[in-house]
């Protein structure tokens, strides 16, 4: 059997278990939400939080995330509308897992669910963005396992800095 053809088996093969499993939202991350306040000059707030995604992943990112593949955080960012006007900065989110062998992909979505940031690097043991001068809201932290143990623990990082224009 060829090397293209085994591949093309267990993409089927994927896609048809992710197809019969149930339909359930992202599972929440430990704490499953936080609040950044930001400083009242300059300077940086951070919050942290672990993740461990049971699944071992999917490797087609068009099939929605469930609890075996996805975990999410919420961070509530606490910024005065005038706030960016006198500063520069940014937000900053970090992940991190052990073993290069794993996989996990890093989206960032606004309040309104559009994706403003993503991070898909292969062969690493981290991902990072950033969003510069994010306006005060909810912003939903995914983590999606493309292919990696379950269980495996990710650990992720959130910042909001601010900086002298």
């Amino acid at each position: 059997m060829s090397i293209n053809r085994s591949l093309r088996s267990l993409l089927v093969l994927s896609a048809t278990a992710a197809l019969l499993l149930p339909a359930v939202a992202a599972s929440a991350s430990e704490p499953g939400d936080s609040t950044l306040t930001a400083p009242k000059k300059t300077g940086t707030v951070t919050t942290t939080f672990t993740s461990s995604i049971q699944g071992t992943g999917s490797l087609d990112a068009a099939i929605p995330c469930s609890t075996l593949q996805c975990d999410t955080h919420t961070v509530t960012l606490q910024v005065p509308a005038t706030y960016w006007k006198k500063r520069g900065g940014e937000l900053k989110v970090d992940i991190a897992w052990t073993g290069p062998e794993n996989d996990f992909d890093l989206y960032v979505y606004d309040a309104a669910g559009t994706e403003i940031a993503t991070s898909g690097q292969s062969l690493t043991e981290a991902e990072s963005v950033t969003v510069p001068t994010p306006a005060a809201g909810a912003y939903t932290i995914e983590i999606r396992s493309f292919l990696a143990a379950p269980g495996t623990e990710v650990t992720g990082t959130v910042s909001l800095v601010s900086t002298k224009k």
